[in-house]
């Protein structure tokens, strides 16, 4: 499990604050257990997704641009012939 905070500096500002070191640990363990890192998106998760959408931008935006060269030819053959 990657470990996402660091619990010794939590615990020390629970402690810090009050808390009874027994108090803190417990918070920082409960928080450990809790937190599921298997849903947390990463810098690098979310550059792989920036990457697939401009990919996916430029391959629509050239389809798009393909049918629309089509459209105009079409549309001007069939004016030609009217």
């Amino acid at each position: 499990m990657t470990q996402l905070f660091n619990t010794l500096e939590i615990m020390e500002i629970l402690v810090d604050s009050g808390l009874p070191k027994e108090h803190s640990k417990a918070i920082v363990t409960a928080m450990e257990k809790v937190v599921d890192t298997n849903t947390i998106a990463t810098k690098s998760d979310i550059s792989g997704l920036e990457k697939y959408i401009d990919h996916a931008i430029t391959k629509q935006t050239v389809v798009f641009g393909s049918v629309m060269l089509v459209g105009v030819g079409l549309i001007s053959a069939a004016i030609k012939f009217l």
